[in-house]
């Protein structure tokens, strides 16, 4: 007669190595990927949740990088408009002191020398105001995509409204100019 001893503890500790190297296998998938559902396996319906919402946050990234791109291109626009303010203003001075009756022609010709310096500054600073291919100041921005490109606001009807080329600024304008009076 054949007889079979089991070893039924060493089987149950079998049993539970087994699941606990299971288990430590998902532990340690989840802290490898950072990610609690790591694959469909793991849970499928959430898994599916899951990818959807990490597809949502790298759009929302990429719709948020690219308005920092706008908001440097903008500032240093703001920053050259600025700067090409306070040239301005020294120029409204020189051309103000210009006309006093009693400067001799060398101080006039140091005034007009000093004002087409000013002016040249104008251009360099215009022309330096780039980040990333755009220069707002002297218009060379050119959107990439259609859809970006100004659309047309107002009124619907400019033959006589002094705002012809509408843009996003003639929304505010056009609102102002009819209630002014213009006739549709």
């Amino acid at each position: 007669m054949l007889s079979v001893n089991t070893n039924y503890s060493a089987m149950i500790a079998l049993q539970n190595l087994n699941f606990t190297n299971t288990e430590l296998e998902g532990v340690q998938n989840k802290i490898s990927t950072g990610l609690k559902i790591a694959s469909a396996r793991d849970d499928g319906a959430i898994y599916a949740i899951a990818e959807g919402q990490r597809s949502r946050v790298s759009s929302v990234a990429a719709v948020k990088d690219g308005i920092d791109r706008a908001n440097s291109t903008l500032d240093v626009a703001l920053a050259a408009g600025k700067s090409i303010g306070d040239i301005l203003q020294k120029l409204k001075a020189k051309a103000v002191a210009a006309q006093a009756d009693d400067l001799t022609p060398d101080q006039r010709a140091a005034l007009q020398a000093d004002f087409a310096s000013m002016r040249s500054q104008i251009d360099v600073i215009a022309n330096s105001a780039q980040f990333n291919g755009a220069n707002l100041a002297v218009g060379s921005f050119k959107p990439q995509r259609s859809d970006l490109r100004p659309r047309r606001f107002g009124c619907g009807d400019h033959s006589g409204c002094p705002i012809r080329g509408v843009g996003f600024a003639a929304v505010r304008l056009c609102a102002g100019h009819r209630r002014v009076g213009h006739r549709r």
